[in-house]
């Protein structure tokens, strides 16, 4: 009887063990996950300028349009 009262003590110690393990793992993930995404140079910053980068890429080909679209107004009719 005194066997399976140990037993049932260290089982509870090993899952307090393995939950306190757990919570602290899992405390160090989402600071490096909080760092990588508002961190300088992290996921958000890359996103803002990806963002730039598209809309100027986006306004040249309209203005290239644009353009185009006035040359051949010109050529159809001088």
């Amino acid at each position: 009887m005194n066997n399976k009262m140990l037993n049932k003590q260290n089982t509870k110690g090993v899952t307090i063990i393995a939950l306190t393990v757990t919570i602290i793992v899992l405390l160090i993930l989402a600071s490096v996950s909080i760092t990588v995404v508002l961190g300088n140079n992290g996921v958000i910053d890359a996103a803002k300028n990806s963002e730039k980068r598209t809309n100027q890429v986006m306004n040249n080909k309209l203005n290239d349009i644009n353009d185009l679209k006035n040359q051949l107004n010109d050529t159809m009719n001088p």
